[in-house]
């Protein structure tokens, strides 16, 4: 029993058995089934590609002692995956979660003749289209800022407009998401015992959510997941002791390990992530045992910042970078500058607007708003147009949202002419 657990956690390999011997009985081996398949379940819901997926075909197949494992047909928006142990299974895996229709902008005696693949709206709402697209490229930060404010806003009923989303800064958006998985996916070599990803409700749980390297770390036990929740009718403060509390929980069961901690965090104005630093990282990484010593010298920190960039001109760009900002709050707030400074890795990427920021629908896990459409918007010489991405059953604008930044979709908006 304990060997079989200690397979399933990763730490224990079988001993290599002839060929055709299978000591499990038969409910083992249903076990091991259903196994596989949560978990290749768990894969696909982070990546619609189906070589993705097959590439953790060979370590699945060795974790749960299948004796088949491969993809038996690809199409129409699904993967059929067949999964044999003895009992065998086909799993059939939805790789898209929402259903994609282009907006065409009609007359109002024409709003009722939608058919298949589209939408009607009336064509008022291209005028307000171009406008936001205007003030979203403008060379005025704070026409860019009013813009993003707007788009942002939170009416009394769900608008077709709120949280839409302009194709630039969702280019801009994908690529910073794409540094920081980069940059993450090189924790796999890092020297660390162990490594504990720390997420903060809402916007650092969401961003980390869009990291797929989390995933293939933890695969290989090389990482821990936690989300900090945040408490109810409390302020920031009282949110980041939970995260306070929850590392020295970590410490004190690992107290002779080299530990990294990684955070994920949004970084705007960057007050929320300084004060992050300050009121914790640094109190934990300088506090003292009662003979002088640090309690904690085995432990550090990696944060990874997605700067929201379009509110500021190029000169207040170059001054505001979060590696700085927080190497001078060290130097002002930290009595053991150098040490403090090099257990705190800071690495940041750029987005012109951080995408679900501040808008309910696009980072609720489970609401009654939370199934609301995703318009996405483009303009320039070829004329402004859009589309809606609808969930799909037992999906959420968040599971959009999330699929959209990791490109599951491109393909589909450059057919539509949309990118």
């Amino acid at each position: 029993w304990l060997k079989k657990v200690g397979k399933k956690l990763g730490l224990v390999k079988d001993d290599k058995k002839p060929e055709g011997e299978d000591d499990r009985d038969q409910a083992e081996k249903q076990e091991d089934l259903q196994d596989a398949i949560k978990e290749i379940k768990e894969i696909a819901s982070h990546t619609s590609d189906e070589k993705e997926i097959e590439k953790e075909f060979p370590r699945l197949k060795q974790k749960h002692d299948l004796t088949d494992l491969k993809v038996v047909k690809a199409k129409n928006e699904k993967i059929e995956i067949f999964v044999k142990v003895n009992p065998e299974e086909t799993v059939v895996i939805d790789v898209d979660d929402a259903t994609i229709r282009k907006l065409f902008f009609v007359k109002a005696s024409e709003l009722l003749a939608n058919q298949d693949g589209r939408v009607n709206i009336h064509e008022s709402i291209i005028k307000i289209l171009e406008k936001h697209e205007t003030r979203l490229s403008s060379s005025n930060p704070k026409e860019r800022e009013n813009a993003q404010m707007d788009l942002r806003k939170k009416n009394k009923r769900f608008s077709i407009l709120e949280g839409a989303i302009y194709v630039p800064y969702l280019t801009a958006h994908q690529q910073g998401r794409e540094q920081l998985n980069e940059e993450l996916q090189k924790e796999e070599g890092d020297e660390a015992n162990l490594k504990f990803m720390v997420s903060l409700e809402r916007g650092g749980t969401f961003l980390t959510d869009q990291l797929d390297a989390k995933d293939k770390l933890k695969a290989k036990n090389k990482l821990s997941l936690q989300n900090i929740p945040k408490p109810p009718s409390e302020g920031r403060d009282a949110h980041f002791d939970k995260v306070g509390e929850y590392i020295e929980e970590i410490m004190s069961n690992n107290p002779n390990q080299n530990v990294k901690v990684v955070i994920a965090e949004p970084y705007i104005s960057g007050s929320a992530v300084r004060h992050l630093v300050k009121k914790q990282l640094i109190k934990l990484l300088e506090e003292e045992k009662s003979d002088g010593s640090l309690k904690y010298p085995n432990l550090s920190f990696k944060l990874l910042l997605l700067r929201e960039t379009s509110r500021y001109n190029d000169e207040e760009l170059s001054e505001n970078k979060p590696e700085e900002a927080i190497n001078d709050l060290i130097d002002k707030k930290s009595k053991l500058k150098e040490v403090t400074a090099a257990k705190i890795q800071v690495f940041s990427a750029d987005a012109r607007y951080i995408l679900g920021e501040d808008i309910d629908y696009q980072v609720a896990k489970n609401s009654s708003a939370s199934k609301q459409p995703i318009m996405v918007f483009n303009g320039g010489e070829e004329g402004l147009r859009a589309c809606q991405l609808c969930p799909k059953e037992n999906y959420t604008s968040r599971d959009v949202l999330i699929s959209l930044v990791k490109g599951n979709y491109t393909q589909e908006l450059k057919t539509m002419g949309i990118l």
